[in-house]
């Protein structure tokens, strides 16, 4: 289950861009939404991702604090 993160947490973590452009990497496509989330006690952005390969929306993790990905899921 995924939360939302407080505003005072989001001091120590990578700029959206950073994440974003991280995310991009795995999955070339359009970011339709992104968010800030805590999911299993991290902070992580979260992005959903209509890829150019084969038009599939997909979720892609990175870690907010350190910009590293985290995982990608296929969403129906």
């Amino acid at each position: 289950m995924s939360q939302r993160v407080p505003a005072k947490n989001k001091e120590k973590i990578v700029p959206e861009g950073k994440a974003r452009i991280a995310a991009l990497k795995v999955v070339a496509g359009i970011v339709k939404k992104s968010e800030l989330q805590k999911e299993r006690g991290k902070a992580v952005y979260a992005f959903k991702i209509k890829a150019e390969k084969d038009g599939a929306l997909r979720k892609v993790l990175v870690d907010a604090k350190t910009g590293v990905l985290i995982d990608v899921k296929k969403m129906n």
